[in-house]
């Protein structure tokens, strides 16, 4: 009677751990009954691209002579077996689910800069099984999700086997940028006028919102960190074909600019490699031979 029993539990044992498995659910419940569902509809087109190359590997020269780019960046193709044996260029963020569905953003959901360009995705290669599939963005993507290979005799997408990011120039983009000043004044001996804009704060770690560089009152300058001296306004004031960054004294015309004053604007990256105090180090240094309420700084933009 004890072995029956026992087999009877036995077998209710089983009963469960199949039961178990076959209504297993993974990440967010997209897998339902074991079947691999698609977290989102990409907004990317699939494209066919013409290619010889051998494995069904397509390439983003292929997809280049195929929609007509004259410009573009291919990233290297990273090969996929539950990680990714690679890594893509920072700023590119890529996420898997249940080995099969690609999704993907850049940093901020901004143009990511390479080698002095900015770029954003024109095309996104999915290799899985024999074949890969080209989603391209006719006008360029930040962000996408629920890429895949193509489907299988399964009836389900191939898992994922490598992937490959196209990228294309942004044009006409203005990058966030980090304006930085400090000057002696007539009030002290040292540099005491200064202003880092988005915030005063000199560590890099707070700098998470930067300025869009565009013209008008962008900020204050500040004596001591405390008071405000003046603003800061970007704008043409010289007639040229470039920008200039003006600082002045309006809310303490007592206190003048003297001695030296730098300035440095740049992307944050730039900002924050510069060694040393932030305010030693900066790019762009006017002396000054006699007090003046009016700082005007030329841009090579």
């Amino acid at each position: 009677m004890k072995k029956l029993n026992f087999l009877f539990v036995s077998l209710i044992a089983v009963a469960l751990l199949f039961s178990c498995e076959k209504e297993a659910t993974y990440n967010d419940g997209m897998l339902k009954k074991g079947t691999i569902e698609a977290p989102c509809d990409p907004i990317g087109d699939l494209i066919t691209v013409e290619s010889s190359n051998p494995g069904g590997n397509i390439t983003c020269d292929e997809v280049a002579e195929t929609v007509g780019w004259e410009s573009y960046y291919c990233t290297d193709k990273v090969d996929y077996d539950g990680d990714f044996e690679g890594s893509f260029p920072e700023g590119i963020n890529v996420e898997v689910t249940g080995g099969r569905y690609i999704q993907f953003w850049l940093d901020d959901y901004k143009c990511i800069e390479i080698n002095g360009t900015f770029y954003m995705v024109g095309a996104v290669i999915v290799k899985g099984g024999p074949t890969a599939n080209v989603y391209y963005y006719e006008n360029g993507a930040v962000s996408d999700c629920g890429l895949s290979a193509p489907v299988n005799q399964s009836g389900k997408p191939a898992g994922l086997s490598n992937l490959t990011f196209c990228l294309i120039p942004c044009d006409d983009y203005v990058p966030d940028y980090v304006i930085a000043f400090k000057s002696q004044t007539t009030d002290s001996d040292g540099y005491n006028a200064y202003t880092v804009i988005p915030n005063d704060e000199q560590n890099c770690d707070k700098l998470v919102d930067p300025y869009l560089f565009t013209e008008g009152i962008v900020g204050k300058v500040y004596l001591n960190g405390v008071m405000s001296i003046g603003n800061i306004t970007v704008g043409n004031f010289d007639g040229d074909e470039q920008l200039e960054v003006k600082i002045d004294n309006e809310y303490m015309n007592g206190v003048l600019f003297t001695g030296e004053s730098y300035l440095f604007v740049g992307t944050i990256t730039e900002f924050c490699a510069l060694s040393g105090p932030y305010y030693y180090n900066y790019d762009k240094i006017t002396p000054i031979s006699s007090p003046v309420s009016e700082l005007i700084f030329d841009l090579p933009f």
